[in-house]
């Protein structure tokens, strides 16, 4: 659980070292580099989060399913999907921690793309609605729960192995918009 939750953590610092990062294609380099001023502590890991980016996606700037695609997809909000890549039990009450723990580090990203009550950047949203619309599990009896609060997608399996949410509804798979097969 705790790796699971480090992981989640991860996503909002990755995003910040990508809106920060040099070289981005929605801001002149050199104004980007002189706005980037993160805390002493956090230049380490951000500029690790940030090599590792660089090396694992060969078409960095132009896939277009990072998190600020996703919320300008979205008009302003944006849509999770759990991947619950452990077989430990997750009760109804700890699928509500997970949630919350979610939107509080997505307002976090927020709060940081904000100054002065504007968009940073020229970034257009000052507070993005957290919506998580499903959990992918190996076994549905990992979950335990019988609400339909969100959907539940059991045994589709990624070609690593781990769960995964539906492909016909996955920005992943359709950066083009195209949901027809969303079901």
């Amino acid at each position: 659980m705790r790796s699971f939750l480090a992981r989640l953590a991860t996503v909002p610092a990755a995003l910040a070292a990508l809106v920060a990062a040099p070289g981005v294609a929605t801001a002149a380099p050199s104004r980007v580099a002189d706005d980037w001023n993160p805390p002493a502590n956090l230049v380490q890991p951000l500029g690790e989060v940030w090599n590792h980016v660089e090396s694992t996606y060969p078409d960095l700037y132009g896939f277009r399913n990072y998190g600020w695609d996703q919320v300008m997809a979205n008009r302003g909000s944006v849509n999770y999907c759990v991947r619950w890549e452990s077989d430990a039990p997750v009760s109804a009450a700890l699928r509500d921690q997970i949630h919350a723990a979610l939107k509080k580090q997505f307002a976090k990203w927020m709060a940081a793309m904000v100054e002065n009550g504007k968009g940073h950047n020229a970034w257009p949203y000052t507070s993005v609605p957290v919506n998580i619309v499903g959990w992918a599990v190996k076994n549905r009896s990992t979950l335990q729960w019988t609400d339909n609060s969100v959907d539940i997608y059991a045994g589709n399996l990624d070609s690593g192995g781990a769960p995964q949410c539906s492909p016909g509804c996955g920005r992943f798979f359709h950066q083009d918009g195209n949901y027809a097969r969303c079901l």
